[in-house]
């Protein structure tokens, strides 16, 4: 399975500026949170460089890997960095299993930025 996923995203190819150019993350905090995402990514897959994110993508398949929470941990952590808020584990139980989009987990983290 991981095969697959690494294969799919290496397939996308690189797109120079992509977050910007996504309509969906239309707003800065949305656009270093994918950023965040696509760089947690890349490293638990391992994948020569970021994967650039559809706001369709499925959070599960992404944030699965062989480390199971190396990509859900680097990215909580970053955006606790980054914002100086935390954002809980049980989001990411609350994203896998109702099987959200990551733009709709983009749009949790947003709205516990804008929150704190």
């Amino acid at each position: 399975m991981e095969k697959e996923i690494v294969d799919q995203l290496e397939a996308r190819g690189q797109i120079d500026n992509w977050v910007k150019k996504n309509n969906w993350f239309n707003t800065p905090e949305k656009q270093q949170i994918a950023l965040i995402i696509s760089e947690a990514i890349g490293l638990e897959k391992p994948l020569e460089s970021p994967p650039p994110l559809h706001p369709e993508d499925p959070f599960g398949p992404l944030f699965w890997g062989p480390f199971d929470d190396l990509t859900p941990l680097t990215v909580r952590l970053e955006i606790q960095k980054k914002w100086n808020i935390h954002i809980p584990g049980d989001s990411i139980s609350l994203a896998w299993e109702g099987d959200w989009t990551i733009l709709q987990f983009i749009e949790y983290c947003e709205n516990s930025i804008n929150d704190a």
